[in-house]
């Protein structure tokens, strides 16, 4: 395509792209200067920005063409003055930090243990107060399915529970609603035209924390909604986590009452509610969402609560009506994240709880976080703080929920058995026939996808944490001697980007004759089709015993989630300690073939193998790198109308989030059309060892579109 073809179209991308640039403590969005800016929520340094990368769909999975995309919001009437004036600020506050809020949940849950059995043993201490009434609230038994609290909720004057309004028009100065009081609405800011998304923190939170600025700020970005916040600060705060606990039953009547009130003063459908809650906050969406069925006044239920690491302790175990179920809601999703016990730092639930349950890394710890094990209860009072390593497993998933915003950043799952049989590749491909079950998608775009029941899937250690997903199978020959040592694997694009794996699972593994060796890859989202492998064998050199200075490889199948495969076949191919050898890729799966003896033997490749003398440095563009390698897929700078270069920025720091226009194929075909010009600047130098785009089979996109269609 011509130069001025792509500058036409990037023009018609940019015309329609909302700008949205944040730099706390103000936010502005809603300018239309042809260009879209964004400053990544995911870094702790705000102040710096990117610009937004326009890319197409990805190829594993296409939205369905009935899912309209974001509309781009109309002027609104209000001046700046006027919605000042309506609303509040907030500034900006970091999370407890871990070592304080896992000792107060630790200390919490013992002291109301140590209560139970001293009430237990001695009779005569005399019984709490066993039921509670709060007007319009309605009452509040310690009985039936609460009974093995023992508590009952504050009153809600002293919870203090505040409704924050967002939109599009105010994205940080939100205005402040209660639900006694919702005439205000008619006039102000909420827009009935528009879903609306319900965000609710979990213990030792608010609306001011960094969790919900960050969900907000996402939501936004990708979606015209009203996005509200419950703040009930007061009541989830620490250090009592078991008063948290009891007090999110009635923050969830208040929500629900909020929710009808809103219904009404509107004529609003409650299907239009979309309810979000971290931690605890995921049980007071399924108490507002089980209220709420049960209400006259509103017909229907709530069309959708998705539970971010819904709180473990005091919830996992107990009924049905005691915590998040899939029946609060039409379609309810959770991603588990730290579904470990309480004794190995564990803060979510592991059970099932809604239509759809994910695991992410198999919903117990996550890449990236280390795990926290200790002996003793009271050990976790004294290391739990030590780098975060309980809570960035249990905040992990609302960061999971805030990139699978994107469409480009997907997070394909895989129904399985359970972790380990995924890991082995038992469930791999996932496109909804015989030979496997229904895909799903983890995050925003779950109710979309056809995959229902326990769902798994692996992720990157950094963010943006999605990535494609990949079986590999490498078949050892069986004329291979027992041997020790690792081998890894480095996937390369037809544009020379490549990326680097480990097979086994530590460098003293023992290879035998015969051997299969799966493995389930993630590579950067950035990354496009794989064009060629190339493996490397490293021998163990131990004290006592090493490894051979080879090793036979008879076959190697790269698969993708949807049952597209590539593959290279050969008998006894010969991987030298230390050496790269390049594997050229064919469609399909190996397939014997019938010589004229009447033995079975592997296809053997047209193209021979052959070892590269030199490592993947000399890839172009340099260096190959996870993170700068990657760097160079970014439009070229002339592309952009302001000139500016962001392509020496970390691939981290370019947001993933896009407002895409009404015209998804224009977005797609706006995408190729930058990536080609990129690939046009950046030509390598003839010999650079770069594999040729034209040559080769590369797994296409074709067959994988259709998948969700």
């Amino acid at each position: 395509m011509l130069k001025t073809d792509a500058d036409e179209i990037i023009r018609h991308i940019k015309s329609t792209v909302v700008c949205a640039w944040t730099a706390p403590p103000a936010y502005f969005f809603g300018c239309n200067l042809g260009y879209a800016k964004f400053s990544g929520p995911y870094e702790k340094d705000q102040e710096r920005s990117s610009f937004l990368l326009i890319s197409k769909t990805p190829s594993h999975y296409v939205l369905p063409s009935d899912v309209p995309p974001p509309a781009v919001p109309e002027e609104h009437p209000l001046t700046n003055e006027e919605i000042t004036e309506a609303t509040a600020e907030l500034r900006l506050r970091e999370e407890p930090d871990e070592e304080t809020l896992f000792a107060a949940v630790v200390s919490s849950l013992a002291e109301w243990s140590w209560r139970r059995w001293i009430k237990a043993t001695n009779r005569r201490v005399k019984r709490d107060e066993e039921v509670v009434c709060y007007q319009e609230l309605g009452c509040f038994r310690d009985e039936g399915p609460f009974d093995y609290l023992d508590l009952l909720p504050s009153p809600p004057e002293e919870i203090g529970t505040v409704f924050y309004l967002f939109t599009r028009l105010n994205p940080s100065r939100p205005q402040v609603l209660h639900y006694k009081n919702l005439s205000t609405v008619e006039t102000v800011l909420f827009n009935a035209s528009v879903p609306t998304k319900l965000i609710v923190h979990g213990f030792g939170s608010s609306c001011s924390h960094r969790w919900a600025t960050e969900m907000r700020t996402a939501l936004l970005l990708q979606v015209d909604c009203n996005v509200i916040c419950v703040d009930w600060e007061k009541g989830s705060a620490t250090p009592n986590y078991v008063k948290a606990a009891v007090n999110a039953q009635l923050v969830g009547r208040e929500v629900a009452l909020f929710t009808e009130g809103l219904a009404v003063a509107m004529n609003y459908s409650v299907a239009d509610f979309h309810m979000i809650g971290f931690s605890l906050g995921a049980h007071v969406a399924g108490f507002a969402g089980s209220k709420i069925n049960s209400m006259t006044s509103v017909p229907g239920n709530i069309t959708r609560i998705t539970g971010l690491d819904p709180a473990g302790p005091l919830f996992e175990g107990y009924s049905a009506q005691a915590r998040l179920d899939a029946s609060d809601a039409s379609f309810v999703d959770v991603i588990h994240s730290n579904g470990e016990s309480l004794i190995l730092g564990g803060l979510g639930a592991y059970e099932p709880l809604g239509h759809v349950d994910f695991y992410p890394n198999g919903g117990r710890v996550q890449k990236g976080c280390k795990n926290l094990f200790v002996g003793a209860v009271t050990d976790m009072l004294w290391v739990a703080g030590v780098e975060g390593r309980s809570l960035c497993n249990h905040r992990r998933a609302y960061k999971f929920f805030a990139y699978s915003l994107s469409p480009q950043c997907p997070f394909p799952a895989f129904a399985c058995e359970n972790y380990e049989a995924f890991l082995e590749g038992n469930c791999f491909p996932c496109r909804g026939t015989s030979e496997g079950a229904e895909c799903g998608m983890m995050g925003y775009y779950a109710d979309v996808a056809p995959g229902r029941g326990r769902m798994y899937l692996v992720t990157r250690e950094e963010d943006p944490f999605c990535a494609k997903q990949y079986k590999v199978t490498i078949e050892i020959s069986g004329h291979q001697e027992k041997t020790y040592g690792a081998l890894e694997i480095t996937l390369t694009t037809a544009e020379g980007y490549n990326e680097t794996f480990p097979i086994t699972r530590k460098p003293s593994w023992e290879l035998n004759g015969g051997d299969r060796l799966t493995k389930i890859l993630a590579p950067h989202p950035a990354m496009g089709d794989v064009f060629q492998v190339h493996l490397r064998y490293i021998k163990y050199n131990g004290w006592i015993y090493g490894g051979s200075g080879s090793v036979l490889v008879s076959s190697l199948q790269l698969m993708d989630s949807l049952g597209n495969s590539q593959s290279a076949c050969g008998r006894d191919t010969v991987l030298t300690d230390g050496v790269l050898l390049a594997f050229p890729l064919e469609d399909g799966p190996c397939v014997p073939k019938v010589i004229e003896a009447g033995i079975l033997e592997h296809v053997v490749l047209g193209e021979s193998y052959q070892k590269l003398n030199v490592s993947l440095m000399s890839f172009q563009p340099p260096p190959p790198t996870l993170v700068q390698g990657l760097n160079n897929a970014i439009p070229a700078p002339s592309v952009w109308s302001d000139g500016a270069d962001t392509r020496d920025k970390p691939l981290k720091e370019q947001a993933l989030f896009v407002i895409p226009p009404p015209n998804m194929h224009m977005l797609e075909e706006a995408g190729m059309v930058a990536h080609s010009a990129c690939r046009a600047t950046t030509e390598p130098p003839v010999g650079s060892g770069r594999p040729s785009p034209d040559k080769g089979p590369r797994m296409g996109a074709s067959a994988t579109k259709q998948a969700l269609l």
